[in-house]
């Protein structure tokens, strides 16, 4: 009988003592112990911190370990695993819905069965006691799971208690943490703030990191040449791209590779040219001979190449290699062609790709702020009027600059607007003719919709969103000052357009005074806004944005926490401005009304949010009406 520990590098001093204890207690048994190559100090600082949105941790040092070890103990290169779980259906409202067998979970060749999933805390408490077997001191302390030290999924009771009771086994990763915080601020309390709040769980890509880089980009010179850039690579393009067919180098800068040909050609392989431009620390890679048959291979030829951009040598691809042809050590990847069958399983990794890639990729377009969604010249200095929207609505299918009554910028303005908050006068739109005219164009729900929305498509809302904090007074001045760090390639004066459409916006709809998103005054004639929130919110309208927070995200599955510490100017937090206590009692009444769109599960020191992912956040607007 074989017992194999799995050492995460996160674990507390009294799980290594019971390891111990159990060791002793039953010498008969063949313990091992897998673990990461790489200490999990290292891979944090390499791979960054993992969050609730980038859970990396689980699969570098839990599972790749334990499978490579089994790997090595029945000396085979690849093995199918059995993982015998002892989850519960009463630990969390995300575990009871759990099947009992759950098959390729977190690696095609694993497979998990959960015996206990009905046991409850006392039946498990009466199975160790009645036959005196060893229990984790941590268990004793008021710990209710015993997991990793420090983990972004932790509850404050949890935290709390790890860091009274097992302060010096966390004292590493907390450091790594403040490392990670002082790219946000250098002021001590600020640096607290950020680790003991939680705020390090928030990260939802490498823009926050100093060494966050740029997805390589993939583009064609003609249908035949596939051009890749990939920016400071981490491990070669041409052992990565080993994996889509056999690579044979003429020298340093040029080769071929031999690929599967199209499943509509009657030639079995392909053999493709490529050469590779370095400039400075960056690749060029030039390959020729496809055609447009070959969309299977150039994605595979993609995935090579963001293998070899962020690739940290985290060993978790190796485990889905059924040949054992990928060898990754601690410094380099190698694929042995001879046994190779160009699977691509490793590229494909599940359909993650590269777990470091994930956690440091840049946010499409670098900057958030100054990607091309939108353009700051789009609305002519002029908002959304609440009359031009009832004239619109009013109008019908035969609104149109003749019969809008407004002036050529206005109308051109106007349009913009319309685009970005999601109004069509077809039925295309997320705000259709016939949906505005049911909700009625004067409704707060209609305008909250619209805020919403604009919160997704317009840059210089966002920028509001994002920067002007709740209970701020600013200024038009203001405004136009600090828009400038953000939108450095605009002119002073596109800018002041921007900001003057907005404070129009606010102050000729319901978004300004009846939201309280920008409520005006003025101090002389200069003109200013206060950011108060919405006193009397509508819960049709929470729900609507939380599936548009899920759908930007892609997950229906949340905490309240998360809401409130993420950096997302689509959480009704950042929208509307409502506390924690407010939202956790409208949704609590939503879900008894509405089971079916939303279940929360908020009790003791829990506070998830499960949507249902069947929905689309405009079939929520469309269909539900909420008492």
């Amino acid at each position: 009988y074989v017992v194999v520990f799995n050492d995460t590098w996160m674990e507390l001093g009294d799980t290594y003592k019971v390891v111990e204890e159990t060791k002793k207690r039953w010498p008969q048994l063949n313990f091992y112990t897998a673990r990461s190559e790489k200490n999990a100090e290292t891979t944090w600082k390499e791979m960054g911190p993992p969050s609730r949105l980038i859970r990396w941790c689980c699969t570098v040092h839990k599972s790749a370990p334990t499978l490579l070890m089994l790997r090595t103990l029945v000396g085979k290169p690849s093995v199918r695993a059995l993982v015998i779980e002892g989850v519960r259906r009463e630990e969390s409202q995300r575990r009871s819905v759990y099947s009992d067998v759950a098959i390729g979970y977190k690696h095609d060749t694993q497979t998990n069965i959960r015996p206990i999933m009905d046991w409850s805390s006392t039946e498990i408490y009466l199975y160790i006691f009645s036959r005196s077997l060893p229990l984790n001191r941590a268990y004793r302390f008021g710990l209710t799971r015993v997991g990793c030290s420090v983990c972004p999924f932790a509850s404050g009771w949890s935290e709390y208690v790890i860091e009274n009771a097992y302060s010096s086994d966390v004292k590493p990763l907390i450091d790594v943490l403040f490392e990670y915080a002082s790219m946000f601020t250098k002021e001590k309390d600020d640096l607290m703030e950020f680790v003991s709040s939680g705020k390090w769980k928030s990260r939802a890509s490498g823009s926050s990191l100093r060494f966050g880089k740029e997805i390589p980009s993939r583009s064609f010179n003609n249908e035949s040449i596939l051009v890749l850039r990939i920016k400071s690579p981490n491990e070669k393009w041409t052992e990565w791209a080993k994996a889509v067919g056999n690579v044979v180098m003429e020298n340093d800068a040029q080769g071929q590779i031999n690929v599967r040909g199209p499943s509509n050609s009657n030639s079995s392989q392909k053999i493709l040219d490529f050469h590779i431009k370095r400039d400075a620390d960056d690749e060029v890679i030039t390959i020729s001979g496809l055609s447009s048959d070959d969309k299977e291979t150039v994605t595979r030829l993609g995935w090579a190449a963001t293998k070899a951009s962020y690739c940290t040598h985290c060993q978790a691809c190796q485990v889905e290699c059924p040949t054992g042809a990928l060898n990754v050590t601690t410094t380099k990847v190698s694929i042995d062609q001879g046994r190779c069958i160009h699977c691509a399983e490793c590229l494909w990794f599940g359909g993650k790709v590269c777990l470091s890639a994930k956690s440091l990729k840049l946010k499409e377009g670098a900057n958030a702020m100054s990607d091309n969604r939108v353009y700051l010249t789009d609305y002519s200095g002029f908002g959304i009027r609440e009359e031009w929207l009832r004239k619109l609505v009013e109008v019908g299918e035969k609104w149109s600059f003749e019969t809008s009554g407004l002036g050529n910028k206005q109308f051109s303005g106007l349009r913009s607007w319309l685009k970005h908050a999601e109004i069509d006068i077809s039925e295309n739109g997320t705000l259709s003719l016939s949906l505005l005219r049911k909700l009625g164009p004067d409704s707060d729900l209609v305008w909250a919709t619209i805020w919403t929305n604009l919160a997704r498509n317009s840059q210089i809302v966002r920028w509001y969103i994002s920067q002007v904090k709740w209970g701020s007074v600013v200024s038009k001045d203001d405004c136009v000052r600090m828009t400038a760090e953000y939108f450095p390639n605009h002119t002073e004066r596109t800018r002041k357009n921007a900001v003057t459409a907005l404070f129009e916006l606010f102050n000729k709809s319901p978004i300004g005074t009846r939201l309280g998103i920008g409520v005006a005054s003025f101090n002389g004639r200069q003109q200013r806004v206060e950011k108060k929130g919405w006193s009397k919110p509508l819960p049709e309208v929470i729900l609507y944005s939380l599936y548009r927070f899920a759908e930007a995200n892609s997950r229906y599955e949340f905490t309240l926490d998360e809401l409130y510490n993420l950096e997302s100017c689509e959480s009704p937090y950042a929208l509307f401005g409502l506390s924690q206590p407010k939202l956790m009692s409208m949704l609590r009444g939503v879900s008894l009304t509405k089971p079916d769109l939303v279940r929360v599960e908020f009790v003791r020191d829990l506070n998830n949010v499960y949507l249902n992912r069947d929905f689309s956040p405009k079939e929520v607007l469309q269909n539900v009406r909420l008492e």
